[in-house]
């Protein structure tokens, strides 16, 4: 086990030191980590859609209402996660670059959705 870990210790963790010290890769680990919440929502949404044997404890009809009310979430909070993330690439590079987060942010913000938008429509 020990040579195991100095292995590790030796090959993998000057690369990790490396990834971790990178800008971009920090900037998008804190802005995917602004829409986590929303991740967890939408997930619950689904495993509460999904449980087993829900229709012999509530029905056919309360599965239905269920489906009904939840439905929307999965993918309604996977698209506020994106605006979240897009946003948050913005602010969280400026902030890391040291700008004026006031001044340059919401511009940067507005030209990061604006882009998205146009390359996926």
């Amino acid at each position: 086990m020990n040579k195991f870990t100095s292995l590790i210790e030796e090959k993998l963790l000057p690369i990790a030191g490396k990834l971790a010290s990178s800008r971009i890769l920090s900037v998008l680990r804190d802005a995917f980590m602004l829409s986590f919440p929303l991740t967890i929502v939408g997930s619950l949404a689904v495993v509460v859609m999904n449980l087993p044997y829900l229709d012999k404890l509530i029905g056919a009809d309360g599965v239905a209402a269920i489906n009904n009310i939840f439905g929307i979430l999965p993918s309604a909070t996977m698209s506020i996660a994106t605006l979240f993330v897009v946003i948050g690439i913005g602010y969280y590079y400026h902030k890391q670059c040291r700008c004026n987060i006031c001044s340059r942010c919401s511009g940067c913000s507005i030209l990061s959705i604006n882009s998205t938008y146009c390359y996926c429509g």
